[in-house]
């Protein structure tokens, strides 16, 4: 989404995914073969408790010495990088504007739109917008997306990345990129062709609950849910605890998104964060209570993986977001 210049401006320079969360510091480099895509390297590396609060990176010396071991451990000569915006960083408007209206044009009427309706100053923000497709309540019109962050939350990884030796061409945002990983499940997404479906991502530091139609984001929202660090003790009474609790915040946005919008019901579910430690029939679980179908996402499924195949296969429904980013080498 953001690159450096313009967030939606697609790139073809080869970029490492760089994924740095509470769950820790994830990058990956991606290569084609043919049709498919192989995982080049791949390395992960824990954040220090405190690191990140909020989306906001608080120690950003620690955080530093975390990417540049993992850069050393995972192999990759790759400089160029592409990194990530929390959902929550981030806000998202759809606007209707009129169809054939040139960048220079559209981009004006962009920022108008922001100025009036936004509650920061054009000064403290960084904007960025993609025509999304025709309005399918206007004709002659398109669907525009906008999307503004606070400049700070920017510079911030930038800053990051400088520091650790990378360039970091792409600034997107999470839910977005997510949406990219789950495009290499080709089998499933035609199943759901013209289906909502669901994408949860569970996080130690808030989770969220997004709706996908085709792609596209159309319903997002943030769950009272938090996932407890990997470093911390886990009694089974106590992930019992957190899977029930899973499906009540679940079911709670389900029926939210079925009274807010014109979908009655969505097609699956899939559940993504660092939830190996949940238990391998997390899914299973989720899909007895809740009643729709439920999987953890594998975009590994159809690649190559060097031979770090086990930890990676562990580690697959936590890199949805490195992983997207990653794609950002091959976007056309």
């Amino acid at each position: 989404m953001f690159s450096v210049g313009s967030w939606f401006r697609r790139h073809q320079v080869p970029v490492l995914g760089v994924d740095v969360s509470p769950a820790g510091i994830r990058i990956m480099e991606l290569v084609r073969e043919g049709k498919h895509f192989r995982v080049a390297h791949y390395a992960q590396e824990p954040v220090p408790s405190g690191a990140l609060r909020d989306g906001s990176f608080s120690q950003m010396e620690l955080l530093t010495e975390s990417l540049r071991r993992a850069l050393k451990r995972s192999g990759t000569r790759l400089r160029t990088a592409a990194m990530a915006l929390p959902s929550g960083a981030v806000i998202k408007k759809m606007l209707m504007l009129p169809a054939g209206m040139y960048d220079e044009e559209m981009e004006m009427q962009v920022e108008t739109e922001a100025s009036q309706t936004l509650p920061f100053s054009l000064d403290e923000i960084s904007l960025d917008f993609v025509t999304v497709g025709p309005s399918a309540s206007h004709e002659g019109y398109v669907d525009v997306m906008l999307v503004a962050a606070r400049k700070e939350r920017i510079d911030e990884r930038l800053t990051l990345a400088d520091a650790a030796g990378l360039r970091p061409l792409v600034i997107d945002v999470e839910s977005q990129v997510m949406t990219a990983s789950l495009g290499l499940l080709d089998l499933e997404r035609q199943a759901h062709q013209n289906q909502p479906v669901v994408l949860l991502q569970l996080c130690s530091e808030g989770s969220h609950c997004y709706v996908m139609l085709n792609g596209l984001v159309i319903f997002e929202r943030e769950i009272g849910l938090s996932l407890p660090r990997s470093d911390q003790e886990k009694s089974r009474a106590a992930m019992e605890s957190i899977r029930e609790a899973i499906c009540q915040e679940l079911t709670r946005a389900l029926q939210l998104f079925s009274t807010s919008t014109q979908h009655a019901s969505v097609a699956h579910i899939y559940i993504a964060g660092s939830v190996y430690n949940l238990g391998s029939d997390l899914a299973a679980f989720v899909e007895r209570r809740v009643g729709i179908s439920s999987s953890l996402p594998n975009p590994f499924a159809d690649m190559h993986l060097p031979s770090l195949d086990l930890q990676l296969q562990e580690d697959a429904p936590a890199c949805l977001v490195v992983c997207g980013l990653a794609l950002r080498s091959f976007s056309r």
